[in-house]
């Protein structure tokens, strides 16, 4: 079985090694009264998505703090 991005990732990494890397924040479901009422709110934390390939060839999505350096998978 071949391995999917095999040869496209050796060519296009970004600076720090990972395939894709993009600003983001996160937000959270807040629950209302009534499933109607629920919204989403958004969380004060600057992140980074990045996506990255490990030695196993395991393709992983990842969210880290760009203020505490915390990665969390």
């Amino acid at each position: 079985m071949s391995v999917l991005f095999a040869n496209a990732a050796a060519n296009q990494r970004t600076t720090s090694g990972h395939l894709l890397e993009f600003k983001a924040g996160r937000s959270a479901l807040e629950q209302g009264s009534t499933p109607a009422t629920r919204k989403v709110v958004s969380d004060k934390a600057k992140g980074t998505i990045f996506i990255k390939q490990s030695q196993d060839q395991l393709m992983h999505f990842c969210w880290k703090n760009r203020e505490s350096g915390n990665v969390e998978i």
